[in-house]
């Protein structure tokens, strides 16, 4: 029996590289891998933090936490994220030097979870020197899906955060 345990710990890790969180950005669909997702909760009041860029919303207390909120149709468009009853927070954890950091995202229409297969995702043709954080697409019966690498897409002094580290 032990010698299976390594077998289905690598086949549920693969699986959840290839597990999605679909969404919507200023009307183009996106997808994260669910691998960093904590919880996913809905809007919440923000304080606001006078003269930060344009993109971080505010903060809030997350299970103890002050975290800072990331307005991703901000971050990839120069836009505001429409509040509409399906726009989400998505909070995220990732490791960067030595400690973890928790962030929330804003996204609009999320929408489920899927999981694709190795070959559906393939990668972008396109230089990405603009925009590292986007590299591979999923393609769907409704077309093309960005996938968003979200350790990529956080600007360094989101990650290097005091206020979000454990």
């Amino acid at each position: 029996m032990d010698c299976k345990l390594p077998y289905l710990y690598s086949k549920s890790e693969k699986m959840a590289k290839n597990l999605f969180l679909l969404f919507t950005l200023d009307e183009n669909r996106f997808a994260v891998t669910t691998d960093l997702i904590t919880e996913i909760i809905p809007l919440v009041s923000l304080i606001e933090v006078p003269k930060t860029e344009p993109y971080v919303c505010g903060l809030f207390n997350y299970r103890g936490l002050t975290i800072p909120v990331i307005d991703m149709v901000t971050l990839l468009y120069n836009k505001t994220h429409h509040k509409k009853i399906c726009t989400r927070i998505l909070i995220v954890s990732i490791e960067h030097d030595e400690c973890t950091t928790r962030v929330g995202l804003i996204a609009e229409k999320v929408h489920k979870t899927e999981v694709f297969a190795t070959e559906d995702i393939v990668e972008h043709a396109l230089s990405q020197k603009s925009g590292p954080y986007l590299g591979r697409t999923i393609k769907d019966k409704k077309g093309e899906i960005q996938i968003i690498d979200i350790k990529k897409l956080l600007p360094d002094e989101v990650k290097c955060t005091a206020i979000a580290r454990d």
